[in-house]
């Protein structure tokens, strides 16, 4: 399910879960320990996916099965692993050359940076509202903060994807590359934020993340009731039987 690789002192994971990296359980936790071993290992992370597909979000095929325990299971690890990367003590990037949407659009969300290609057409967004069910509240609260509640609010409202052209314009995306010159391009960017002092980089991250990590912590358990009380609704059950047929 995942590709680590190491380029002098930064981390690359890359998802491999197939052509579209639907994110499960055994992701996350395979995910979970990429970070650990990055973050102990090395002075920077990139997340990447594939070609046609950064990650076409939650699995839904496998997730469509799941009883109310399993799928609280399962949104809870999520949400700690958004959590993880984007209180990881050193410098992450997701680097995007294929569709990043859903629960995919998050994972990219919660990098510190996000670089993307735009020598082929790429997809970008949230689309949860089309499937019945909230953007997460993390995730809701960290795309806010990085661009305007303008922005986040015609893309958590109205669900539509945005290409890397729209995501640079509106702050979302960081850089824009040939496809070609995408990861070379990446990796001599974070090789600039890699060799800084990491103490320092760390606490200036933690000002980032301080503030947010507080708002979500005081309503994570309301945010998981309403997300699995619309999963289990009667109208997104077959909304989500639906698009589980495009996996």
């Amino acid at each position: 399910m995942l590709e680590i690789k190491a380029e002098e002192n930064i981390c690359i994971v890359r998802l491999t879960k197939g052509v579209t990296n639907p994110i499960c359980l055994e992701l996350i936790h395979k995910l979970d320990e990429a970070l650990r071993r990055a973050e102990k290992d090395f002075s920077a992370l990139i997340i990447t996916g594939g070609e046609k597909f950064f990650s076409m979000g939650f699995d839904l095929p496998e997730l469509i099965g799941y009883k109310d325990g399993e799928m609280r299971n399962f949104y809870r690890s999520f949400n700690k692993l958004i959590l993880k990367v984007y209180d990881l003590s050193i410098p992450t990037c997701a680097m995007i050359s294929g569709h990043a949407v859903a629960g995919g659009f998050i994972l990219v969300l919660s990098a510190d940076f996000r670089t993307a290609s735009i020598g082929k057409k790429l997809f970008l967004g949230v689309n949860e509202i089309k499937l019945g069910v909230p953007v997460p509240f993390l995730a809701d609260l960290i795309l806010r903060q990085i661009t305007s509640h303008n922005n986040a609010n015609y893309l958590l409202y109205s669900g539509e994807f945005i290409n890397p052209l729209q995501g640079k314009e509106t702050g979302i995306i960081n850089e824009i590359f040939e496809e070609q010159d995408l990861e070379l391009k990446t990796l001599q960017k974070m090789k600039i934020f890699a060799s800084l002092p990491r103490t320092a980089f760390s606490a200036i991250k933690r000002n980032k993340t301080r503030a947010i990590i507080e708002q979500y912590l005081k309503r994570a358990e309301s945010d998981e009731d309403e997300f699995i009380q619309c999963w289990f609704s009667e109208n997104t059950r077959r909304m989500l039987e639906e698009a589980a047929k495009k996996f």
